[in-house]
């Protein structure tokens, strides 16, 4: 673990005494901007009936700078949904010390968030395969997007609908909100989502019976 640096603030110091991995100014300064941005809010529990489980998680990039929250939360998997973060270098940074300290894996949607974006049936898919084998590795999933608001929102979704067969779009989208107050997808999201789910494509998903390797 690399040591802290001098200059980190007292402020930093008293909020997260024990600095994990944080080198650069730019880093701590985002994340004290940020502050409420910054924590991952919980949507499902570790744990799958008696099976222990990974959680999972939703949020802003600002999480994923929260270095100390993903090391105590054991997130092991992080989902960008954004298509652009490219203006973030903290976020960067802490993308590449996240992979290097703590072996955090990274998978990326490249969305839009904007109406013409479609959902693509492969995406959801391969998505929502990868977030379920992670969390039954034990591994908690980080799914995020720039504001932890639309984009994020709506792969969160489509999850809790293959999860949670018995439940509407609107439920699970209660579900998310209860957990992210300011979670809100698109209403075009939101429509796809319920052309899906009236498809039968949430319910025609299936995870493998085989307990995945660590």
């Amino acid at each position: 673990m690399a040591a802290i640096s001098n200059w980190i603030s007292e402020q930093w110091k008293a909020a997260f005494p024990y600095g994990f991995f944080v080198t650069e100014e730019s880093e701590v300064q985002l994340h004290l901007d940020n502050i409420e941005m910054s924590q991952p809010c919980l949507v499902l529990a570790g744990v799958d009936g008696e099976k222990p489980v990974g959680a999972l998680y939703i949020g802003a990039l600002y999480c994923v700078c929260n270095q100390v929250e993903v090391f105590n939360k054991n997130i092991k998997c992080v989902v960008n949904t954004s298509n652009d973060v490219r203006a973030f270098h903290a976020y960067q940074t802490s993308v590449r010390r996240l992979k290097e300290n703590l072996h955090v894996g990274f998978a990326r949607l490249m969305w839009k968030d904007d109406d013409e974006q479609v959902l693509e049936k492969a995406d959801l898919e391969g998505a929502i395969k990868h977030i379920h084998q992670q969390r039954q590795r034990g591994s908690s999933v980080l799914v995020h997007c720039i504001m932890g608001k639309s984009r994020s929102a709506a792969l969160t979704v489509a999850y809790l609908l293959t999860v949670q067969k018995d439940k509407s779009v609107d439920e699970c989208i209660a579900q998310v909100k209860e957990a992210r107050p300011t979670a809100n997808p698109r209403e075009s999201f939101v429509t796809q989502l319920k052309k899906l789910k009236d498809e039968g494509f949430f319910d025609g998903i299936e995870f493998s019976s085989k307990t995945p390797e660590k």
